[in-house]
């Protein structure tokens, strides 16, 4: 178990805090309206492949540039929890304000801007883009758009979140990437439900339907019958129309659902605790009827079979 005491690391000044402020992961450009009275402290958490950062500062801009990309930065999701202060956030321009209890889910790949007239308090959960796939909080059309977590699932997101960060240093390294994916799937179900009460308002018509049709892969992906075809007959819209929303975005809804899938059997297949299942009970819980088809998908997908994942050799 872990016991460590994890060390707030604290700035005087501007200038410190573009360099402490690199464990953040994504390169930021930073200004202040006092640059020599700036006072900043981020205290960084280990959830294995993801990071859980506990920031403070005084009032300050923070700017994502993605033209002046540090060559070899990895594209990250943030998923960013407004606990104190007043915030704004602007994007394609964009912009949204943040109050206490707010949630905004931002994209290291897309340029973005927040200002903080004032102190300020958040918690951020940082998460590689390749792990998340096609997950919910990885849509693009959700993009720093202010989500009130004050009630509901965003309430047991947001206290989900802050206990975890609570906890983390009691964890074991396995319980940390337990409760990391546990996290992921509790901001996906957020995302879901942003996505069916205010999908409408928030983007046009053809994003809005590739967003509902991937919350229903994604509330279904178990089911060995589901099909483009079920799909489109369960949410009301042609098989063409569909098509033709999916060549948009460099796909087909087939493959989509097919990488979905593997990329759930592939967590289950690393999850230590689940050892005790079969490759094939795995393959069949995520809809694959066929072992040989899934084994074939999986390893042209990951560039290994599904035993060399589980780390069977």
């Amino acid at each position: 178990m872990h016991s460590d005491h994890v060390p707030r690391t604290q700035s005087t000044g501007l200038h410190r805090w573009r360099d402490i402020a690199n464990v953040l992961q994504v390169q930021f450009d930073f200004d202040a309206p006092q640059p020599e009275d700036f006072v900043g402290s981020i205290v960084d958490h280990d959830l294995g492949p993801v990071r859980l950062y506990e920031i403070e500062a005084t009032a300050h801009v923070a700017r994502r540039n993605t033209t002046g990309c540090v060559h070899g930065e990895l594209p990250r999701t943030l998923v960013t929890m407004h606990e104190a202060g007043a915030c704004e956030v602007e994007h394609r321009g964009r912009v949204h304000a943040l109050a206490p209890g707010d949630m905004t889910i931002l994209h290291s790949a897309q340029p973005f801007t927040l200002r903080f007239p004032g102190p300020m308090r958040e918690h951020v959960m940082s998460i590689p883009a390749q792990l998340l796939g096609h997950e919910m909080i990885a849509s693009r059309h959700l993009a720093a758009i202010s989500i009130p977590c004050r009630e509901g699932i965003g309430r047991i997101a947001r206290e989900l979140l802050a206990s975890t960060l609570t906890s983390v240093a009691e964890l074991s390294t396995t319980e940390r990437e337990r409760v990391a994916h546990s996290l992921i799937d509790v901001f996906n179900t957020l995302a879901g439900s942003v996505l069916a009460t205010a999908g409408k308002d928030l983007m046009d018509n053809g994003a809005y339907q590739v967003e509902r049709i991937s919350q229903y892969m994604y509330e279904n992906l178990r089911d060995p019958t589901l099909s483009a075809r079920n799909i489109a007959e369960a949410l009301g819209i042609s098989r063409r129309y569909m098509n033709k929303l999916f060549q948009r975005e460099g796909t087909t809804v087939g493959r989509a659902l097919l990488a979905r899938r593997l990329e759930g059997s592939y967590r289950d297949l690393s999850d230590p605790y689940k050892r005790g299942r079969s490759v094939t009970e795995i393959a069949y819980a995520w809809g694959f009827n066929s072992p040989s088809h899934f084994s074939r998908a999986f390893r042209q997908r990951f560039g290994m079979s599904p035993r060399e994942a589980r780390g069977g050799g």
